[in-house]
């Protein structure tokens, strides 16, 4: 999967989190808000100060009545909220000692229930505002004087959302996946834009080295070609060795270089229609070496000056010029000698025709562990025989 795809879904999974934790957010403030009300009891008067919410009662006169020996007294109430939040709904559940009826009241519902007596607001009085307080009051007629010794407030009131660990803790995810979706989306377009100038660059390295590849073949007529078939054949065996795509890009183009050397050997030795004698061979082995330093300071591409230098080294150590052996050589060189050996042999020279296919495969697992990678050589012969080459060139 490429990097770009890979954004993508990302960019695709910050965006689901982020629907997510804005649901879960909206749960828990409807669940604050709407849904879920908290009932509080006080059933003591310290408490209720304490709590903001109490209730303040007093007789605010009294009266003995002519007939049945009854004592009569106003009782003014008055409901008190000096919390942050409204409350609504309320009940308060007054105990009165003693026996009682009453007589009048005002501002409220009232029901009795033995000694307690039950106040409900009216449709007018339900809500009492934070810092604000509702009044209420009733007459009873007793047999003695009668005080309100105990109460009980019972009501609701919405919970605040900011106390819940839960709220800020999904505040927090969500502003970490923000600045992470913020963040990647930020250097994914930044990524975007250098690998678009990273393939420029690329496509206009590929045409000079292209353009270089014909150079050096041009001056061997029975050569064209030659450096950009094996290119393609170095690329397609690192494909098969499980390179990534920018090593096989790498060592393409590494192999086009290959031979870059031969431009310091003369022509009348390149295009010598018989066997070199000893003089020539040393001449024209030499195109390695001049190769390998016209290359050595070419730092954009890693190995380039390897490929060149030491394509011609064997794995018994045979080759020349440095005569490494085994894993001595440079990989990239182990690869463009075997690509460099099937294109001569599938190509026709001014002292041989090509080889068949069969021969290729029978020379190559002859040479395994001799001339050639033993473990490079299986991929050769699988790209033969799936018909992967040889391949033809535009020259």
């Amino acid at each position: 999967m490429d990097r770009q795809r890979k954004h993508k879904i990302r960019i695709v999974a910050y965006l689901a989190a982020l629907c997510v934790v804005a649901v879960v957010l909206l749960i828990i403030y409807l669940h604050h808000s709407r849904v879920s009300q908290n009932e509080y009891v006080v059933d003591d008067k310290e408490a209720d100060a304490e709590n903001g919410i109490f209730l303040s009662s007093e007789i605010s006169k009294s009266w003995l009545e002519r007939e049945g020996g009854l004592m009569g007294a106003e009782y003014d109430c008055r409901l008190v909220n000096r919390t942050k939040n409204d409350i609504y709904d309320w009940t308060v559940t007054l105990h009165v000692d003693g026996q009682y009826e009453i007589d009048s009241d005002w501002s409220g519902r009232y029901d009795t229930d033995g000694s307690y007596i039950l106040v409900h607001p009216l449709e007018y009085n339900q809500t009492v505002e934070k810092d604000d307080e509702q009044t209420f009051g009733f007459i009873l007629h007793t047999r003695g004087k009668v005080e309100i010794d105990s109460y009980e407030i019972s009501y609701y009131r919405d919970s605040d959302v900011r106390q819940d660990p839960f709220f800020w803790g999904a505040i927090a995810l969500l502003g970490i996946i923000t600045i992470l979706g913020i963040t990647d989306i930020y250097y994914g377009q930044r990524y975007s834009i250098l690998q678009k100038a990273h393939e420029e660059n690329n496509a206009i390295l590929e045409q000079s080295f292209t353009t270089f590849s014909k150079i050096i073949d041009a001056k061997d007529s029975y050569t064209k070609g030659h450096s950009m078939r094996v290119g393609i054949y170095a690329r397609l065996l690192a494909e098969e060795m499980g390179m990534s795509k920018d090593d096989q890009h790498r060592i393409y183009m590494i192999g086009m270089m290959h031979d870059i050397g031969k431009i310091g050997v003369t022509d009348t030795i390149l295009n010598k229609p018989g066997r070199l004698d000893n003089f020539e061979r040393d001449v024209i082995q030499t195109h390695v070496d001049v190769g390998g330093d016209i290359l050595k300071d070419f730092s954009s591409i890693p190995d380039i000056a390897d490929g060149a230098r030491y394509h011609h080294e064997r794995w018994d150590g045979g080759g020349y010029s440095k005569h490494l052996s085994g894993e001595q050589i440079p990989l990239i060189a182990r690869i463009i000698c075997i690509a460099d050996s099937f294109d001569a042999m599938s190509s026709e020279r001014c002292y041989r025709k090509s080889l068949t296919m069969p021969q290729i495969k029978a020379e190559l697992e002859l040479c395994a562990g001799r001339q050639f990678d033993p473990k490079i050589v299986p991929y050769m012969i699988k790209l033969i025989d799936e018909e992967k080459v040889p391949v033809a060139v535009d020259i």
